[in-house]
């Protein structure tokens, strides 16, 4: 059965799978598209797929007895893992795989707000997927398709990132240069598996030559300038809508199995909370003691603040000024200046790289040999006039595993 695929984000396109024009790719979403796609949802399932910068894939290791009952409490797993309230943000799992399971990181508002421009164009998806997962993909390969100054990557079934263009080659340049995975090997960590064939779409001659020129001979390559779709029965590795976000459909019909016992509950519980309503105006006056407290430490901390209405909010402001904006354009500096320093070191693994626009930084999860490798290479990108921070050195069976962080030299 054909799917109506819907992209959100800055440029909204959408395609009807099975409509015998998959080659043309997505089409740009106009206005006057709204009445159409309210006439194909109605007759087919709709996909939503989400900018992939929006959403924080990682791979969750541990031993493999463990996998299960770390995907029942993800949230709880996943605290010391993320930046930010974890009641704010919406985690998903993945299908377990031998030594980690894939989750999926994405922050409650904004998947609020996809959900409701959807709505807003009369469609109600039955599934939510970052763009890049939904490339096509065949086991060994890497796919890429490149629309203007955003490129998506697909490295694994669950496993992508969104790169900006300009430094697609670099960065492609980086993740090759890695020493292949032991496939053979019982405790091969979960690394980036090395391809047998690359499968671009789009993109103009300078960055395909780039990217071609990098490739050695055992590395195939294939290129279409035709727009890209996902594969027939393709089904999303890592659904958005789950939990909180599940779709309505579902929801409709738990309640309409158990609408006669949530009813007696109901009933029962308004009879408590009627017992306890000398106990709930005792909570009532002890919040307010808090409150209390709380704008008064606010105002110890900035005395010259009078009107105190959101002392969160206010405290959330106050530490944005103390930090100041960082320029997202320090991506490509980063990543030529540590590129150049790992080209050299021979020996690494590279499990994961990550830029935040937000903070300026650059943050790498690698494997080298041992600790004199560590400082070699934080040496060598401090030589770039880079600023390099070790977050963590910590010895393994396969060698050391290390965290950094990269910064603009001041």
């Amino acid at each position: 059965m054909s799917t109506l695929i819907v992209r959100l984000g800055e440029s909204a396109s959408w395609a009807l799978s099975g409509s015998g024009s998959l080659n043309e790719g997505f089409k740009p979403l106009r206005q006057s598209d709204k009445n159409q796609l309210s006439e194909l949802a109605s007759q087919h399932p709709v996909t939503c797929l989400v900018p992939g910068e929006a959403v924080a894939l990682q791979k969750l290791q541990m031993p493999a007895q463990q996998l299960r009952q770390a995907k029942k409490a993800l949230g709880f797993v996943m605290e010391d893992r993320v930046v930010g309230d974890i009641d704010q943000l919406h985690f998903v799992a993945g299908k377990e795989r031998r030594d980690h399971l894939p989750v999926a990181t994405v922050d409650c508002a904004q998947m609020t707000n996809w959900l409701e421009i959807a709505a807003e164009l009369n469609l109600q998806p039955a599934s939510v997927c970052p763009d890049m997962l939904a490339l096509p993909w065949q086991e060994g390969s890497w796919s890429i398709a490149i629309e203007g100054e955003r490129s998506l990557l697909k490295t694994n079934n669950d496993s992508g990132q969104v790169i900006d263009t300009i430094a697609l080659a670099d960065l492609l340049k980086l993740m090759l240069s890695q020493p292949k995975a032991d496939e053979e090997a019982e405790q091969q960590p979960a690394l980036l598996n090395q391809p047998t064939e690359i499968i671009v779409w789009g993109g103009d001659q300078p960055i395909i030559d780039a990217i071609r020129a990098l490739l050695p001979e055992s590395i195939g390559f294939k290129h279409s300038a035709r727009g890209w779709m996902p594969a027939t029965n393709w089904i999303a590795p890592l659904e958005l809508r789950q939990g909180r976000f599940a779709p309505q459909a579902k929801i409709g019909k738990l309640w309409k199995q158990w609408k006669i016992a949530i009813i007696i509950g109901a009933v029962w519980s308004l009879v408590w909370l009627t017992g306890q309503g000398f106990h709930l105006l005792q909570l009532q006056q002890q919040q307010q003691q808090l409150d209390q407290q709380i704008v008064d430490t606010y105002r110890t901390a900035f005395p010259q603040s009078r009107n105190v209405p959101n002392p969160r909010l206010q405290m959330e402001q106050k530490l944005k000024q103390l930090r100041g904006g960082v320029e997202s354009g320090d991506f490509p500096l980063l990543m030529s200046g540590t590129s150049k320093a790992l080209v050299s070191e021979k020996d690494f693994k590279l499990d994961r790289i990550n830029f935040d626009a937000g903070r300026g930084e650059l943050r790498l999860e690698l494997q080298l040999k041992d600790l004199e490798r560590v400082e070699e290479l934080r040496k060598g990108i401090a030589n770039q006039g880079l600023n390099v921070e070790v977050k963590r050195a910590t010895r393994a069976d396969t060698g050391v595993d290390v965290r950094i962080v990269i910064r603009r030299g001041s």
